[in-house]
C-alpha cells in the first residue's frame, strides 16, 4: 500500500499522524493544500521528491518548481530582501499561483509569506534562508546541521526576551548575560551551594514576601539562581574523579 494511501485534498494521508507526516517524516503537516514545505526544508531532496509525489497524486500543481521544472533549491531560494521582491514579482506574474494566492491556498500563502518577510527585511526570516543555503562549493547543509542551527537561533531568541524581560527589573551585568548566552557550565559544588542558598531564601518569609511584591534585589537573587540551576553541571576528568 502507498504511503500517500487515503489523501485527499482535505485529509492527510492514513499513515499520517500527529508524530509524523509521510511527506516530511517530521512532526509537522506538509500537506500540498495545508501547510506546505517550511523554508528550512527547501533544500531537502527527499522531502521536495515526496512533496512533488504528493501534489502529483492530488492533481495539483508544484508551487516550488520554478519555471522550467525543476525543484526550488538553494540555488533559486531568496536570501536578500532585493531577490525576495524579484521572486514575489515573478509569483504575481503567474496567474496560476496569483489564483490559488487569492483563494487561500496554505502551501501558496506559505510561500508569499515566508517571501514577503525577507523582502521586508524580517532578520529572522532572512537568517532561515540563510540557514538552508550552503556557500558556495559547500555540500548542502544535513538535517542535523539545520536542526542545530534551529536550535541555537531559537535559544538565542530566547535568551534576548529573558534579558529584556529582566532588564525592566534590574541591572544585568556582561558577565551574566555572557553565562545565559554561551551556556556555560557550572561544577557540582556551585550547583550544590546555590540549590541549598534557593532552598534557605524560600523558606525565608521576608524574602519571599519581598520576591512576590516585585523587589528588585530579590527578583535579581532569584534569577542568578535560577540561571545557575538551570546550567549544565561540568562533569569531572577522569583522573580527577579517581584520585
Amino acid at each position: 500500500m502507498s504511503s500517500l494511501s487515503g489523501i485527499s485534498v482535505r485529509d492527510c494521508a492514513k499513515a499520517c499522524n500527529e508524530n509524523s507526516c509521510v511527506i516530511g517524516g517530521r512532526p509537522r503537516c506538509m500537506h500540498p493544500c495545508k501547510s506546505g514545505v517550511p523554508i528550512e526544508l527547501l533544500n531537502d531532496r527527499a522531502v521536495q521528491d515526496a512533496f512533488d509525489h504528493a501534489c502529483t497524486a492530488l492533481g495539483v500543481r508544484n508551487i516550488y518548481k520554478t519555471a522550467r521544472g525543476g525543484i526550488m533549491t538553494d540555488a533559486t531560494m531568496p536570501t536578500t530582501p532585493e531577490a525576495a521582491q524579484a521572486a514575489l514579482q515573478t509569483r504575481i506574474a503567474d496567474p496560476d499561483w496569483g489564483g490559488k494566492l487569492l483563494a487561500n491556498d496554505p502551501a501558496t500563502r506559505s510561500d508569499w509569506e515566508n517571501l514577503s518577510k525577507i523582502a521586508a527585511g524580517d532578520a529572522e526570516a532572512i537568517a532561515s534562508a540563510k540557514a538552508a543555503k550552503p556557500a558556495a562549493g559547500d555540500p548542502p547543509k544535513t538535517l542535523e546541521q539545520l536542526a542545530a542551527e534551529s536550535d541555537a537561533a531559537a535559544r538565542s531568541r530566547q535568551v534576548t526576551s529573558l534579558l529584556d524581560t529582566a532588564r525592566e527589573r534590574f541591572d544585568i551585568s556582561p558577565v551574566i548575560e555572557e553565562q545565559l548566552r554561551s551556556g556555560a557550565t557550572v561544577t557540582q559544588t556551585e550547583f550544590d551551594a546555590v540549590s541549598k542558598l534557593r532552598a534557605q531564601r524560600m523558606n525565608d518569609p521576608d524574602w519571599s514576601a519581598r520576591l512576590l511584591k516585585g523587589d528588585p534585589i530579590a527578583g535579581r537573587e532569584s534569577f542568578l539562581m535560577s540561571i545557575v540551576l538551570s546550567s549544565e553541571i561540568k562533569q569531572k576528568k577522569k583522573e580527577e574523579s579517581t584520585t
